[in-house]
C-alpha cells in the first residue's frame, strides 16, 4: 500500500478493498463500490443538530428534587457516557484512518467522528445546566475504580491496534513492497467488534436508566430528549459496523475472511466479557438503590436481550438463553420516537431534518411563486 496522504496515478476505487489498498487520492464519490456507506453517511448528515437546541437547564429544578439513589445513576451513567463518546470521537481515525483506502467508507468514519464530537458537547453542556459545579463532575470520573477498569479494557483494543499501526506505517516507509501482517489485521479486526458492542451494547443501560427516569416519573425530560438524539446517532454507527463486518466475514476480496474465521468462534466471548463489565457497572451506578422505574436486575435483563440481538445481527451465536423478549418495551418508544406523536406544544421537537428541500420543484414554478408574493 501506498502510504503517502496522496498518490497520483488513477485508482479504480471499485475494484479496491476498504484496507490497504493502493492507496488514497481524490475523495471523490461518482463511483462507489459500497454505495450504504454513502447513503448512511448521507442520513447521519441529515440528522445533524446542535446540543443548545434543548433548554437542558429546565432539568435543573427536577435534579435538585430527586433523592439521592436517582441523583447518583444520573451522574454516573452521564460521567461513563462522557468516556464511551470520548473514546469514539477520536479513536477510529487515529488508529486505523492511514490505511482506509476506500473513499465512501473514509468519508463516513470522518462524519461518524464528528458526531462523536458532538455527543461530548452534549454531555458539557448538560453538566453546565444541571450541576452547580460541571466541573468536579469530570473530574471526579477519573476517580471512579469501576469506570476507570472499563476504560481501560476498551481502550486496550485501540492501544493494540495502533500500536501494530505504527510498526506497519514504519516499516511501509522504510520498504517499498512491505505488506500488512495477519496481526494488525487481527487486532483491527478484535477493534471493530469492540467498537460495535460499544455502539451496540455499553451506550443503552445508560440510555435506559435515564429514560426510565422520564418514563415513569416524568423527571429530566431535556436530558432524555438529548439521549433520544444521540441514541439516534449510535444506532447508525452501529449499522456502519454491522456491515463493515459483514463484508470482511463474507467476501474474500477484502482480504480478512481467513482471519474472521479465526476469531468468530471468540465474539461470543468478547461479548461476554464486556457484559461482565457492565453488570458490574450497573451495580455501581444503583449503589444507593433502585427507583421507580429501574433496577439494577432489570437494566441487567435489558442488557442480555440487546447483547443477543446484536450478536445475532453479525451472525455470531447468542450467550444468553431464554431472553428473546424486550423487558422494558417501553424502550423503543425513545429509541424510535420519530413514530411517536407528540404535541410540539407539549414537548420539545426533536425529530426534523433541516433544510428538507422538495428537489422536483422546477425553476419556472419557483419564478412563477416569487412573481406571486411580490
Amino acid at each position: 500500500m501506498d502510504t503517502s496522504f496522496y498518490n497520483p496515478n488513477l485508482i479504480d476505487f471499485t475494484k479496491e478493498p476498504i484496507f490497504f489498498g493502493k492507496g488514497k487520492n481524490t475523495q471523490r464519490y461518482d463511483v462507489l463500490k459500497y454505495k450504504f456507506f454513502d447513503d448512511l453517511n448521507d442520513k447521519m448528515l441529515g440528522q445533524y443538530w446542535r446540543p443548545d437546541e434543548i433548554d437542558v437547564a429546565r432539568d435543573k429544578r427536577d435534579f435538585h428534587i430527586m433523592p439521592d439513589n436517582m441523583k447518583n445513576a444520573y451522574t454516573r451513567v452521564l460521567q461513563r457516557l462522557i468516556f464511551l463518546d470520548s473514546a469514539q470521537g477520536r479513536g477510529m481515525l487515529q488508529t486505523f484512518g492511514n490505511y482506509i483506502t476506500n473513499p465512501e467508507f473514509e468519508s463516513l468514519v470522518t462524519t461518524w467522528e464528528f458526531f462523536e464530537n458532538i455527543h461530548s458537547r452534549s454531555y458539557t453542556h448538560i453538566l453546565r445546566s444541571v450541576y452547580e459545579n460541571p466541573t468536579e463532575i469530570f473530574d471526579e470520573s477519573f476517580t471512579l475504580e469501576p469506570l476507570v477498569k472499563i476504560a481501560s479494557s476498551i481502550i486496550s483494543k485501540y492501544d493494540l491496534c495502533f500500536s501494530d499501526s505504527i510498526v506497519y506505517l514504519d516499516k511501509s516507509l522504510k520498504y517499498k513492497n512491505f505488506t500488512e501482517s495477519d496481526s494488525l489485521k487481527e487486532s483491527l479486526l478484535r477493534l471493530l467488534v469492540e467498537i460495535n458492542i460499544l455502539e451496540g451494547v455499553r451506550f443503552f443501560s445508560g440510555f435506559a436508566t435515564i429514560w426510565s427516569m422520564h418514563y415513569s416519573q416524568g423527571l429530566m425530560e431535556r436530558t432524555t430528549n438529548v439521549l433520544r438524539l444521540i441514541s439516534r446517532d449510535e444506532l447508525l454507527h452501529l449499522q456502519a459496523t454491522q456491515y463493515l463486518l459483514r463484508i470482511l466475514r463474507t467476501k474474500s476480496e477484502e482480504g480478512f475472511a481467513e482471519i474472521y474465521a479465526k476469531i468468530e468462534p471468540q465474539i461470543p466471548e468478547m461479548f461476554r466479557d464486556a457484559m461482565d463489565e457492565e453488570f458490574l457497572w450497573i451495580d455501581f451506578i444503583f449503589e444507593k438503590g433502585s427507583f421507580l422505574g429501574m433496577t439494577p436486575d432489570l437494566a441487567k435483563l435489558y442488557l442480555k436481550h440487546i447483547c443477543n440481538k446484536r450478536l445475532k445481527a453479525i451472525s455470531a451465536n447468542t450467550i444468553y438463553d431464554g431472553v428473546s423478549k424486550n423487558p422494558i418495551p417501553w424502550v423503543d418508544n425513545y429509541i424510535h420516537y420519530d413514530g411517536v406523536e407528540v404535541l410540539p406544544q407539549e414537548q420539545e421537537l426533536t425529530n426534523y431534518v433541516m433544510d428538507n428541500l422538495d428537489k422536483s420543484i422546477s425553476d419556472k414554478k419557483i419564478k412563477e411563486l416569487a412573481d406571486s408574493i411580490k
